[in-house]
């Protein structure tokens, strides 16, 4: 129990660390650009080529991580690789711009997936407890984004992107000192398996957890005498089973609006007269909200099915769509802000872990790193291509009709699916 606890408090850390850089990258980059003098459909461009190459890293990364089981080598790689290039930002040109954009998308993307990836995969206690370790890192992003707001208006954006370089290296060393998942179809040692040892007491908090059906599916593919060479290790298998199609389209459908509010975020607060400092309030009670979903993430799960949450989740999303499109004052924003919590918080830990029972043992990751891609990937790319465009050619008025109508759509999607399991369960 006590290597289980140090193993939480690792992983805790390592979300906080990893988070809080996100806070600072993610969170500023596009006001930074904005305050260069990038025009809507540039800042797109520059966020489409990060979104676009993060597509071709999510599967490649998440397949190599499933087949060598390397998710610390390659989370530690992403690390340093997008700190060197990330430290001479301010100097680049255009066309260098677009190239280390390139590279940070390819190795950024694919971080969040890897990472939660690799605790679902280091044992099914700690896959139980994903959400708390997660909170911590919504607590390091809202603490982060919301003092470095307040940096910014006093030191200008001359720290962001040291300071963004430095919390990436301290994140690769955090990871460093934490075990790496056994491989599903090699004998654990006794170093990597000591949690799993512990779990074998605790049968009946699966059963809590999972139905039936998902029960055996999870027996078949954790069976020890699986035949290795006869796994099916083509990722598109995924697409066999319709729930996790259906869980992926409608997801894209209601990133696509948020996607775009998040990225021309710092726009909407201009409208209304709001400075970085708005911004990082904004981006605080995104964080912070969510945090107590994830802290509660486990007892959610087994009280509630969790096709219903995330129909719930998709409903919420909507909500926001409307009340920044509708906004008339800066309160508008905190309430977008504290809306994250019901939005992105319920659908985030229920997706995860309902497709981490869905997904084949041997693609687990490839099936996490296909449901970021597709929500922040795809998503992102419609988001920052047309979202920019749409604005700056046929105004606020159109592009808030498409988010309704996507919104709208992911949540029929989604209801379907309910229905659909109903039916399936009789």
């Amino acid at each position: 129990m006590q290597q289980y606890r140090k193993q939480v408090t690792k992983f805790s850390l390592l979300q906080w660390a990893f988070w809080s850089s996100w806070a600072i990258y993610g969170g500023y980059l596009v006001y930074y650009l904005t305050d260069m003098g990038y025009s809507n459909i540039e800042i797109g461009t520059i966020i489409s080529v990060r979104t676009a190459m993060g597509l071709i890293g999510e599967p490649i990364l998440g397949y190599l991580s499933d087949i060598y089981n390397i998710n610390k080598l390659l989370f530690i790689l992403g690390m340093i690789v997008i700190a060197l290039v990330v430290l001479p930002f301010p100097y680049y040109n255009w066309w260098l711009i677009l190239l280390s954009t390139a590279i940070i998308g390819f190795f950024w993307a694919p971080q969040q997936s890897i990472l939660d990836s690799w605790i679902l995969k280091s044992s099914d206690k700690l896959a139980h407890n994903y959400g708390f370790m997660r909170a911590w890192g919504s607590l390091g992003f809202a603490i982060v984004v919301v003092i470095f707001g307040k940096a910014l208006d006093i030191f200008g954006w001359g720290i962001l992107f040291v300071v963004h370089a430095i919390l990436l290296i301290i994140t690769a060393i955090i990871a460093f000192y934490i075990h790496d998942a056994p491989h599903y179809n090699e004998k654990p040692s006794n170093k990597n398996n000591i949690i799993d040892q512990e779990y074998k007491t605790e049968e009946k908090y699966n059963q809590d957890i999972n139905n039936k059906e998902i029960n055996n599916q999870e027996k078949y593919y954790n069976d020890a005498s699986i035949n290795t060479e006869k796994v099916n290790r083509n990722p598109l298998i995924l697409f066999k089973n319709i729930e996790y199609t259906m869980i992926l389209i409608s997801s894209i459908l209601v990133f696509i609006p948020a996607n775009i509010i998040f990225i021309y975020l710092p726009n909407f607060i201009k409208g209304v007269g709001g400075t970085t400092t708005l911004l990082g309030i904004v981006l605080f009670l995104n964080a912070i909200s969510e945090a107590p979903i994830f802290f509660i993430g486990k007892k959610m799960l087994i009280k509630f099915k969790p096709i219903p949450l995330l129909l719930i989740a998709t409903i919420f999303y909507l909500i926001r769509v409307i009340v920044v499109y509708e906004a008339v004052s800066q309160i508008n924003f905190l309430i977008f802000g504290v809306l994250q919590s019901m939005s992105f918080g319920v659908l985030l830990i229920t997706a995860r872990f309902h497709i981490n029972t869905l997904a084949p043992k041997h693609l687990k990751t490839t099936a996490q790193s296909v449901f970021t891609m597709s929500i922040f990937g795809i998503g992102g790319i419609f988001a920052s291509l047309f979202g920019g465009a749409i604005m700056d050619i046929y105004g606020m008025t159109v592009l808030y009709r498409i988010s309704v109508v996507l919104s709208m759509t992911g949540i029929i999607l989604m209801a379907v699916l309910l229905f659909y399991r109903k039916i399936k369960d009789e």
